[in-house]
């Protein structure tokens, strides 16, 4: 039948028709509605009309009975049934998993074996409409449905964001759990200096030790479940909320450190940043959890892998809060990291239905979760996690080469076989430079070019280095997050992703992100890289975010520790032996980097490390201490020693009676590689001066003047406090040096200079791009540390904040490898 047009169609839209069918077909909202209108004349001229062969002509080819009476209902038409799997199968395959699928068809003879229904209808070419046919023929047989999800066009990606919507809105409707989403994005933040570990990929960090009698002070406390410090996402999650919220509550974490072993010892912690002198075995930890039942505020599980089954069971049927976190899939699975089609396969450990809170972050999850979770009594919560969020700086670029970047650390199922391809393929376009922001898996080290970082400062500081024009996301599981693709997006530059289903949260937070782009191939690749590729980009705030939920969840009350906690008072020596400086001002702070035990590596320059013995260096290093307290005298000042021999307990004493904070083993991470292993002193000293920059951060410590001396030098009457005592950085360059090395340039003393605290915080970036970096000082064309550092500041801060005039220090230098003889013009510096 033929039917007057009942919709003004837009030139546009006759024009794009007319290229493709030579036919116009309208959209009509319910096609059994069609009221006859009074014939005009003018229109029966026209050849705009709508085709509709018979609606009722529709032939069932295929019928599955176990599916009518699903509610749930997703629809592909197919103008040829012989291309269906040519243009559906990467969707149907894994939508008709939980769905009842139907499936309409114009043309074609060869019907696909699966278990759907299949309708022809003679109705070529009008692919929009064929929804309408689909729900005359349901409602004719009376079958009941909620809602039909029509997919059409698969390449359209505006309409797979809608059919992602709708998928995870219907998945949620099958849950009866009460869902609360907590995606609002309050004004609470962190700066990442204050994390506990501010080197989140590095995780060789040491504790602080704690007998385990210190713990009955503890009023109360968060127990956390979680697996041994393997790095990742779970642990920068962790590390964020302790870092965050442990000033409003103790945190003892459990973790079975002796996985490997048969044994199963759990080892406690607190707030992560104290260890628990004593092990506990399996029948050990109850009984110290039911002697402290009264003392649980609630039961968080971070992570479950290595963790005793039977030991967490129990923990579970306490009558406490408790709550999950949805990291990955190992609490439905053996492999935490599994690709899709693993995830069909999987079942649920017994304790994932013991919670009274499932947290997950982000809504797609649920797709995949929902048909493991039956305790309907458990709320399930979709929250942000604690990330960055705001832009920088803005930075232009001016390649010669398009940048093709990736952030993150990169391994198999990150997309690493992809990348090596990518790398190869682009061999054969000179103007194209592929660059990962991250590690890589040994295996892909020699093809990809690739620079590591520990925090947000150290991939800004790459990002500029190297300058993207666009960004690519090539994750081949469904990550239930991806802190690397909140740093992406937050770049602002186009995202080339690695087209997925609907199931993965990634492609579905890029689907909100307007400078995501889809590739299934390398040809699609290039063509997107040269379209969409952009001179321009922003660094990263470092500001971690914090919504609501995470606030109540572990602030309720938005109060700081009660008085009365007596182990983070001034009255427990242990935990405050250097905290009556947390907080402080103290206008000049002199840290001495030293190291009194020495190993016997050779150094570049020199084939021992020492021509005085360890008697020897430990007098000298208390001569300089006190060399410092005679020029500081009648100054506002504080000592800080770090050295990380393994001192006996009379040389410990000696040293901490000596200064103001002593860090030792134990006090900080271990950074044994950098001054023990490494021929290259410079990187030693770096990674003792970030430790002790991350002490003066954590313990909020601000300062006028930050002195840095080496361990073993004097102070002498030539030291004019005066000079220093000032807003500038302050170094000396080493003209004696240059005099008798005329080919060196640029080359400043190390042994003594000083930081203005305005600069601080460029300076610990500096400090920790030197320490992470080892390649930086084993280039051949570098002179060193003397020279990288004053360098590198200079570059961050700008030549004015620099102020390297200074002639005399005031320092009597003894260089550990020569004799005074060899360098009298530098004795007296």
């Amino acid at each position: 039948m033929k039917i007057k047009l009942l919709r003004l169609l837009s030139k546009k839209y006759r024009k794009e028709h007319r290229k493709t069918n030579n036919k116009l077909w309208v959209h009509c909202d319910d096609i059994n509605k069609i009221v006859k209108e009074k014939k005009n004349e003018e229109l029966v001229n026209n050849k705009l009309w709508v085709h509709c062969d018979d609606i009722n002509k529709i032939v069932k080819e295929k019928k599955n009975e176990e599916l009518v009476n699903n509610k749930l209902w997703v629809h592909f038409h197919c103008d040829d049934i012989d291309k269906i799997d040519e243009i559906y199968v990467n969707y149907i395959e894994n939508i008709m998993k939980k769905y009842s699928v139907i499936v309409t068809y114009s043309e074609g003879v060869n019907i696909p074996n699966y278990k759907f229904m299949i309708l022809k209808i003679k109705n070529k070419g009008m692919d929009i409409d064929a929804v309408h046919f689909v729900k005359k023929f349901l409602n004719e047989r009376e079958i009941t449905y909620e809602d039909i999800l029509t997919y059409n066009n698969p390449e359209l990606e505006y309409f797979n964001k809608l059919y992602n919507e709708k998928f995870i809105d219907i998945e949620t409707k099958k849950l009866n759990n009460n869902i609360i989403y907590e995606n609002d994005i309050s004004k609470t933040t962190l700066d990442d200096y204050e994390l506990n570990l501010t080197n989140t990929y590095k995780i060789d960090f040491k504790f602080k030790i704690l007998p385990i009698n210190e713990l009955k002070i503890i009023k109360d406390f968060i127990l956390v479940i979680d697996f041994p410090n393997i790095g990742g996402g779970t642990t920068i999650f962790l590390n964020k909320i302790i870092s965050k919220f442990k000033k409003y509550n103790t945190f003892l974490i459990m973790r079975n450190t002796d996985f490997k072993t048969t044994e199963n010892k759990i080892a406690l912690y607190l707030n992560d940043e104290y260890e628990i002198l004593e092990k506990f075995s399996v029948r050990e930890t109850e009984l110290f959890l039911n002697n402290n039942f009264n003392k649980i505020q609630k039961i968080f599980v971070n992570h479950t892998l290595d963790f005793n089954q039977d030991l967490l069971n129990t923990i579970l049927e306490f009558d406490k809060e408790k709550y999950f976190i949805t990291h990955d899939f190992y609490s439905i699975g053996d492999n935490p990291q599994p690709y899709i089609s693993g995830i069909n396969e999987c079942k649920p450990k017994k304790y994932l239905n013991k919670f009274s809170c499932i947290i997950t972050q982000n809504e797609c999850n649920l797709s995949l979760f929902s048909k493991f979770i039956y305790n309907k009594n458990c709320d399930i919560i979709i929250s942000n996690l604690p990330d960055y969020k705001n832009k920088a700086t803005l930075i232009k670029t001016k390649n010669t080469k398009i940048v093709i970047g990736i952030i993150g650390n990169i391994s198999e199922i990150k997309g690493g076989d992809i990348l090596y391809k990518i790398s190869q393929y682009i061999l054969y376009y000179p103007n194209i430079k592929l660059i990962v922001f991250g590690g890589v898996s040994s295996i892909y080290k020699k093809h990809l070019e690739s620079y590591p970082y520990s925090n947000i400062s150290e991939l800004n500081d790459l990002l500029i280095q190297y300058s993207p024009n666009i960004l690519l996301e090539t994750s081949i599981w469904p990550e239930t997050y991806s802190y690397t693709l909140t740093l992406s997006m937050i770049t602002d530059l186009p995202i080339l992703f690695l087209k997925k289903t609907s199931q993965f949260t990634v492609e579905n937070r890029l689907s909100k992100y307007e400078k995501a782009h889809s590739f299934k191939n390398l040809f699609e690749l290039l063509l997107l890289v040269f379209k969409h590729k952009q001179d321009f980009f922003y660094t990263i705030e470092n500001n971690i975010y914090y919504n609501s939920f995470w606030n109540k969840l572990f602030n309720s009350d938005n109060k700081l520790f009660n008085s009365d906690n007596k182990l983070f008072n001034s009255d427990n020596k242990l935990f405050n032996s250097d905290n009556k400086f947390f907080g402080k001002y103290i206008e000049n702070i002199i840290i001495i980097t030293s190291k009194i035990y020495i190993s016997n590596e050779q150094y570049t320059y020199s084939n021992i490390r020492s021509i005085y013995t360890t008697e020897e260096r430990l007098t000298q290093t208390i001569e300089t201490i006190n060399s410092i307290r005679l020029y500081f005298h009648d100054k506002d000042y504080c000592i800080l020693l770090i050295d990380n021999s393994k001192f006996n307990d009379v040389e410990y004493n000696l040293l901490n009676e000596k200064v103001d904070i002593l860090l030792t083993v134990g006090d900080i991470q271990n950074i044994d590689y950098y001054t023990d292993k490494t021929n290259i002193k410079g990187v030693g000293e770096a990674a003792q001066q970030a430790q002790a920059n991350s002490y003066l951060i954590e313990k909020k410590i601000s300062f006028k003047n930050l002195f840095k001396i080496s361990g073993r030098y004097l102070l002498n009457n030539n030291f004019v406090f005066d000079r220093f005592n000032n807003d500038k950085n302050i170094f000396k360059l080493a003209k004696e040096v240059i005099k008798k090395n005329p080919h060196v340039t640029n080359y400043y003393y190390t042994s003594l200079y000083k930081i203005s605290y305005n600069y601080f915080k460029e300076y610990c970036k500096v400090i920790n791009l030197l320490y992470l970096n080892e390649s930086i000082l084993s280039n051949p064309k570098s002179f060193g540390y003397e020279q990288e550092l004053p360098l590198l500041l200079q570059n961050a801060l700008g030549k004015d904040n620099m102020y390297t005039t200074i002639e005399t220090l005031g320092l009597t230098q003894n260089i550990s490898v020569w004799n005074k003889s060899k360098y009298q013009e530098q004795l007296y510096i």
